[in-house]
């Protein structure tokens, strides 16, 4: 799949978007990505960074640091960027961050979680892999599970299949792990796009193997 199309397949999940200010104009660099000076640019679309990575450059990192030296400006974001600082909650808020910013009375029950790597054994014949030690993903008709073997999207039921097993105790839609029909070899990466049960909402996950 060229990366046209693996960016394709990632563009509606998200989104924050900033554009070079610089001045003098020049070209700069965020996440190892050159954004030429006008130039608009999805962070979300870059292989390898998810929204933690942006929320935490965001607050604490390259992505502050290009904003306090005048070189880029947020031109929109879906983000969750909460910050229980007041300082940097008027920060974000003066640089354009309207959303994700302030913390509602209602705490809701799904977390997105985006390039989460699964582990187990990649050696052409291991096919079960599971979430990290406390992660859950959720499978309903509201929140759905997306695998991805070296970039390529695979198709629940065909290419990958819930491990029923590993069904968490305190949610009947909740799970850790998966099998792959076929089994990933050596050097190969699976990864996964998911919803997590909030524990503020939902209670203590704990996976265990």
């Amino acid at each position: 799949m060229s990366v046209l199309g693996y960016n394709k397949l990632r563009a509606n999940y998200g989104s924050f978007v900033v554009q070079n200010i610089t001045s003098p104009p020049k070209t700069i660099c965020v996440f190892n990505t050159n954004i030429k000076f006008g130039q608009s640019k999805n962070l979300l679309d870059i292989p390898g960074i998810g929204e933690e990575d942006v929320r935490i450059s965001l607050l604490k990192g390259q992505v502050l640091n290009k904003i306090l030296s005048g070189d880029i400006q947020i031109v929109k974001s879906d983000v969750n960027a909460l910050s229980f600082n007041q300082n940097q909650s008027n920060f974000l808020a003066s640089s354009n961050l309207t959303t994700g910013i302030k913390i509602n009375n209602t705490i809701l029950p799904y977390i997105e979680r985006r390039d989460l790597t699964m582990l187990g054994a990649i050696d052409g014949y291991n096919t079960r892999f599971y979430c990290p030690s406390y992660y859950y993903f959720t499978i309903n008709s509201s929140y759905v599970l997306i695998v991805y073997w070296n970039g390529i999207r695979q198709i629940m039921n065909v290419d990958f299949f819930i491990d029923v097993t590993s069904q968490s105790p305190n949610s009947h839609n909740a799970y850790s792990a998966i099998f792959m029909a076929i089994a990933p070899s050596p050097g190969d990466i699976i990864i996964i796009d998911c919803f997590m049960p909030n524990t503020l909402s939902t209670g203590n996950y704990t996976s265990s193997y």
